[in-house]
């Protein structure tokens, strides 16, 4: 993941992400990592249609799951990310 201020000449582009790796996931932390998620792929990708975005930890609690589906709008059709940290 791109921390934000990482890359040399686009500082505005990357996430905060980085920063909630070692929180305890809770509601506040999960609506905190949709909100960064939603704010990046709408700042970077104007292109993309969030369609939902389900956070989960993993049964041994060392990881976190991330589900992105999404649709771009040239083409009517959902794609899914699925990202574990």
């Amino acid at each position: 993941m791109t921390k934000r201020n990482e890359r040399i000449f686009n500082h505005t582009f990357g996430s905060g992400l980085n920063d909630m790796v070692f929180e305890t996931l809770n509601s506040f932390v999960t609506s905190q990592i949709t909100k960064e998620i939603e704010s990046v792929i709408h700042s970077h990708l104007p292109e993309v249609t969030i369609e939902d975005i389900q956070i989960r930890q993993t049964d041994d609690d060392h990881k976190t799951h991330i589900i992105l589906t999404y649709s771009l709008s040239m083409i009517q059709q959902n794609n899914i990310v699925s990202i574990t940290i």
